[in-house]
């Protein structure tokens, strides 16, 4: 006795309970196998009442199945398999009520307080969805400014501060760097020429010359910025500009006062939370998740509301992918086995240990992977032009660092060069002064030398400078 395992003895005992006739009825002298429910929820189960339970297939009944081997558990023996016809409500209605044929239940079956109050056990969750969103699909549709639309709206701003900024920066270094004397009335000129030339660098139309280094260095890293942020926009352009969305409703925000159906355990959670008042649609199989999905794709319907996975799986194969299920979790929610009422707490538990192995031993991914279909032809994976998202600021906020990061290095080796400069000039000043008319030729050459050295970086090329020069009708001094 000692050998048998624990679980074996307690579905045993378990069985024998459940096969005990009423008090005054003829005692049946052979114990019945242990009868779980399933329902025809693809992709969680698939069953038929015509065919044998063998042919049951899904990943909730596959994890069942798991978790019963780990317990020493045969099928067709110690428990067996039942299709059944009726609603998710209906099925747990008989486990709360402890009567019926439904030892347990096994399907898409969402864990909450209310059947758990019933007295319906559940047993540790062996997969986690939500609630889906199932609304018609975008059709293409004309619009003047679908331009704006591969960016966000903060990035579309923070572009513009930064055109507004960017020139002034660059015209700064430039002429701090070359010019000894700045006037900076003339300046305006140049920050004019610096605004024109960054609007055409910025959409590759060219680039303005820089001369000094501290400039030339701010100047990469903004060519990087323009670089980054034109193939950006350039590839989701092609997308918005392919498929446009004339389905407004984005979120569950947008489905309030719209025509929503859903089924009973989530109508409660969607009036309170959302202010939606969806009705009841009546779901008993899956052809009924189909037909609702039909009236979606109608119109007539502005939402379905039901299991995530299982309004995907429905949508990655309806016919010309007339329908899609938006990307919002709305309420996570668990699936688990529920055992019926004053089933052995002992059981349950075993089997919660069981499915916890069967998780850590990667099966349940590898039957997610087997059954959810992510990869059909209208599956969100393979969406094209369906849930293209606009690129916002905190996406590509980095871009502003290097582009920060290239001014202040610009900034710093202009600040170097120039006191560089004026030391060595003050120096030399120091070094010429009281020298009389007839110094030394040597003497003189190289102070000639040195003034020449000093200038010529101001009498190099500079559309900034040049520009200045033009308009101001200045020369360099």
């Amino acid at each position: 006795m000692r050998d048998i395992p624990n679980s074996i003895l307690l579905l045993a005992m378990f069985s024998l309970a459940l096969s005990q006739p009423a008090l005054g009825q003829e005692q049946n002298t052979t114990a019945a196998p242990f009868t779980v429910c399933t329902l025809n929820r693809p992709p969680m189960s698939f069953c038929n009442v015509i065919n044998p339970p063998a042919e049951y297939t899904g990943l909730s009944i596959e994890t069942f199945r798991a978790a019963g081997t780990l317990l020493g558990w045969n099928e067709g023996i110690e428990y067996q398999f039942e299709c059944k016809t009726a609603s998710t409500g209906e099925l747990m209605a008989e486990l709360a009520a402890g009567i019926g044929p439904c030892d347990a239940a096994v399907a898409s079956i969402t864990i909450s307080t209310e059947r758990q109050e019933q007295g319906i056990i559940f047993a540790y969750p062996y997969y986690q969805t939500s609630i889906g969103i199932m609304v018609k699909s975008d059709v293409a549709v004309a619009s003047g400014w679908s331009f704006f639309e591969p960016f966000s709206t903060d990035l579309w701003i923070a572009i513009a501060v930064t055109m507004f900024a960017w020139p002034a920066s660059i015209l700064a270094i430039e002429v701090f760097s070359l010019r000894s004397k700045v006037n900076y009335k003339e300046m305006y000129y140049g920050l004019e020429e610096a605004t024109w030339r960054s609007l055409w660098a910025l959409q590759h139309g060219g680039t303005f010359e820089v001369t000094s280094l501290g400039a030339r260095i701010a100047a990469i890293c903004f060519s990087f910025f323009a670089l980054i942020l034109c193939s950006s926009y350039t590839a989701n352009l092609a997308a918005f500009l392919t498929v446009q969305r004339s389905n407004m409703i984005r979120s569950v925000y947008d489905l309030s006062g719209l025509a929503v159906s859903s089924v009973p355990v989530f109508i409660p959670r969607l009036k309170l939370q959302y202010g939606i008042f969806a009705s009841d649609a009546n779901i008993t199989d899956v052809e009924g998740v189909v037909e609702e999905a039909e009236l979606v794709a109608k119109g007539a319907l502005a939402a379905f509301m039901y299991d995530n996975v299982v309004e995907e799986y429905v949508a990655a194969t309806f016919p010309g992918c007339a329908v899609r299920v938006l990307p919002d979790k709305v309420q996570p929610f668990d699936y688990g086995v529920a055992f019926k009422k004053g089933t052995d707490p002992e059981l349950v538990s075993n089997f919660s240990i069981a499915i916890l192995e069967v998780q850590e031993a990667g099966l349940v991914s590898e039957y997610e992977e087997k059954f959810l279909l992510k990869n059909g032809p209208c599956s969100s994976a393979n969406a094209d032009g369906v849930d293209h998202d606009r690129i916002s600021f905190n996406s590509v906020y980095g871009l502003w660092v290097i582009l920060c990061a290239g001014l202040v290095a610009g900034v710093i080796v202009m600040v170097f060069v120039r006191r560089h400069r004026v030391k060595a000039w003050e120096a030399h000043k120091k070094e010429m002064a009281g020298l009389p008319n007839g110094v030394a030729p040597d003497k003189r050459q190289k102070h000639n030398a040195f003034v020449r050295t000093k200038s010529s970086l101001e009498d190099m090329s500079s559309d900034l400078i040049d520009t200045i020069d033009e308009h101001a009708g200045t020369t360099r001094s």
